[in-house]
């Protein structure tokens, strides 16, 4: 799911002229949507439509996908309210949420046969926290 939400998050950015080839522009939006977590929801100033954002829908799809010959076994839940797909759309916000933190600090690339590239960053005692966008 993460590197699902990683080639989305490529993909939205590659439309915008703005984001299409400029990683600096793409850290700094990056970690805009990460402030008051706006990337999860579809209107952020009224904290309105959770989950809802074509970046989270996009990366739920793609689990969906993983998962569509999976076996029903009765018995498994308690209750239909158990079965539903609440975790998964948890994990894909959080899946969003951490593709979002490598772009924001400037860890990852997707090269154009969508192959990801992880950039390591060495590690200094200042770094404790992770970065700029440590939460």
């Amino acid at each position: 799911m993460g590197n699902a939400a990683i080639n989305n998050l490529d993909h939205w950015f590659k439309q915008s002229q703005t984001f299409a080839f400029n990683h600096t522009a793409r850290a700094t939006k990056a970690g805009s949507m990460l402030e008051n977590l706006q990337f999860l929801y579809e209107r952020p100033i009224s904290k309105g439509g959770l989950f809802c954002v074509p970046l989270v829908i996009k990366t739920l799809a793609h689990h969906f996908s993983c998962i569509s010959g999976a076996i029903n076994v009765p018995g498994l839940y308690d209750s239909e309210e158990d079965s539903w797909a609440i975790s998964a759309i948890a994990m894909a916000g959080a899946a969003v949420e951490q593709a979002l933190w490598l772009y924001a600090e400037e860890r990852v690339i997707v090269k154009p046969d969508n192959k990801i590239d992880y950039i390591p960053k060495p590690f200094t005692m200042q770094d404790t926290h992770e970065g700029k966008n440590y939460m």
